[in-house]
């Protein structure tokens, strides 16, 4: 993308969806690696779902009355199912039963934490709205490497071309461009979805195993960084970065 919106939940149109088995349970790369073969395309007040030779329209709004606890790192949200056919069209290319969720308004999640301003409204991000991660970063993690990999195993909301490695993770305050101020929260502790492939659904060792010799702290394994939007707008590629604090 060039350019985006920034919302309280990150962002424009990012995880607004989820996949759940019929306990309510997350479904995502964690346990089905494939899903990485899905791909998304925005389309015409819509989404366009495609995974091998087959594809499913999710439209914008789409919400039925069939309704479910669904569970998000033990804290349950009530969330509405888009529609029977499109929970159909992801059972068959899983072979599991699964549902497609939404929640029905943008308040429905909250996320506190230890730091002004102390909360945020959240999508199914797993814990914050966005994720910051610096091309040094990137390039320090390549350097260790035997097979370089490529930033969207660690799925980043935002690229930030910076001048040393994690230096994102020190940040408090900055703005992207004239309008978006965003708040580092902490750094993002990282799980096995990053050892995923997302061009070939495999997962392996990497790159967690190298990270744990260099970005290991008492809470986990971390790369890159969560933030919260404390003035939302437009970002676009090539936007200045301006550290605040």
């Amino acid at each position: 993308m060039s350019s985006s919106r920034i919302t309280e939940q990150g962002l424009a149109n990012d995880r607004l969806y989820m996949l759940a088995d019929d306990q309510g349970e997350l479904i995502s790369q964690r346990t089905h690696s494939q899903l990485a073969l899905m791909k998304v395309k925005r389309v015409s007040k819509g989404w366009e779902i495609t995974y091998k030779d087959e594809s499913i329209y999710v439209q914008d709004g789409a919400m039925s009355d069939f309704t479910m606890n669904i569970n998000m790192w033990e804290v349950f949200i009530n969330c509405h199912e888009v529609s029977q056919t499109i929970s159909a069209w992801f059972t068959k290319q899983l072979d599991i039963p699964c549902r497609l969720m939404v929640m029905p308004n943008q308040k429905t999640r909250l996320k506190t934490f230890n730091k002004a301003p102390y909360k945020t409204h959240l999508s199914f991000a797993d814990g914050y709205p966005i994720t910051t991660l610096g091309t040094k970063s990137m390039e320090l993690l390549n350097q260790k490497l035997k097979q370089p990999i490529k930033a969207n195993r660690f799925r980043p909301n935002i690229m930030i071309e910076t001048n040393e490695a994690h230096e994102e993770d020190n940040w408090e305050d900055f703005m992207i461009g004239e309008q978006v101020k965003l708040r580092n929260i902490k750094p993002c502790v990282r799980c096995q979805v990053v050892t995923v492939d997302q061009e070939t659904g495999i997962s392996g060792k990497e790159p967690l195993t190298t990270l744990a010799t260099y970005r290991m702290v008492d809470y986990g394994i971390c790369f890159s960084s969560n933030a919260i939007s404390l003035e939302n707008g437009e970002i676009k590629l090539g936007d200045i970065i301006t550290v605040l604090s």
